[in-house]
């Protein structure tokens, strides 16, 4: 038995989950739907035995995670896997060491409600089996976790919080949009970017003097077949600020990336990528009639915010870079 799956994933997972009578096996990068999480539960309460793998981070650990405590008080066992280690990208479950889900779809609501997502449902033995040797592999080289404990937004540092700004702004937005009951809202981490980023610029302009500022070479906004348009020159006297525009280049688009990169080249690829933003959910209109803002401001302390903004319906998104490296003092 092999299947395909490219919509109703979280109630076929339940299915299996329910339907499970031995073990449970589970490596995902993050774990957060509440639905999911109760039928683990209830698995648990029928004495199944269920193994736990997911990246050690804010959006698994958060105010706003599962409670992993009782999970771990019903029997369930977990281990988390520092991304400093190894970037834990699986996302597979093995269900009585018989039936193997795999796929792109993350437990959560962002891959529920937001994002194209797929799973491949097979029984063959041989592959269940691979799967289940490689979780085995994985598990081993993991501390074991006795007790669980969420992580406070506070006593993470300014860059874990940039890092993985994008995708925890999405899944918060997602829960809300769900009605979930959270202690951290998505206007709450939109102010703590706002507030790192306001810290970091008042720290520079403080106590960094710098003569001359110049903008070694181009800063640009990659654009369809892999060219570059410009934002702001090479050779450009600092503080600047510019915008250009862009649209859609396909009918019915309803995602797309603003790729920022830095260098002289025409080809976008040549250049070195910077800064990586995405806005989904855009109107599903033809080519061209979906338009953009990309706006890039360099202060004289070496710091480069972007913003990319959806004229159509106003999403955008924002983010702060070092850019230091990029700029001649004279």
């Amino acid at each position: 038995m092999i299947q395909a799956h490219f919509s109703q994933i979280r109630s076929t997972l339940t299915k299996y989950i329910e339907d499970s009578t031995s073990e449970i096996c589970i490596a995902v990068a993050w774990f957060t739907h509440r639905d999911l999480f109760h039928s683990i539960l209830s698995a648990l309460d029928r004495k199944v035995k269920v193994s736990i793998i997911l990246i050690d981070d804010i959006i698994n650990r958060g105010p706003n995670g599962l409670d992993f405590a009782t999970y771990i008080e019903k029997g369930g066992t977990i281990r988390f896997m520092s991304t400093r280690a190894l970037l834990m990208h699986n996302k597979f479950c093995v269900f009585d060491n018989q039936v193997l889900i795999t796929g792109s779809y993350n437990w959560t609501y962002s891959a529920e409600t937001r994002n194209a997502e797929n799973i491949i449902i097979t029984d063959d033995i041989n592959v269940c089996y691979a799967f289940n040797s490689q979780f085995s592999k994985l598990w081993r080289d993991l501390p074991e976790v006795e007790q669980f404990s969420h992580i406070e937004f506070k006593d993470i540092t300014s860059e874990v919080l940039l890092t993985c700004f994008d995708y925890l702004h999405d899944e918060y937005e997602s829960m809300e949009q769900a009605q979930i009951l959270k202690s951290i809202s998505v206007a709450d981490v939109d102010n703590l970017k706002k507030d790192i980023s306001i810290t970091r610029l008042n720290t520079i302009i403080t106590n960094t003097k710098r003569a001359k500022p110049i903008l070694k070479e181009n800063i640009s906004l990659e654009i369809v077949n892999n060219k570059t348009k410009i934002i702001i020159k090479g050779n450009q006297d600092l503080p600047f600020t510019n915008t250009v525009d862009a649209k859609t280049v396909y009918d019915f688009q309803d995602a797309v990336n603003c790729n920022i990169r830095y260098g002289n080249y025409l080809d976008a690829n040549k250049n070195q990528l910077v800064v990586q933003l995405r806005i989904e959910n855009l109107p599903r209109l033809k080519a061209g009639e979906v338009t953009f803002l990309a706006k890039a401001t360099i202060d004289t302390n070496g710091y480069m915010h972007i913003e990319f903004v959806c004229i159509n319906n106003g999403i955008s998104k924002s983010a702060v870079y070092n850019a230091k490296d990029l700029i001649n003092y004279q």
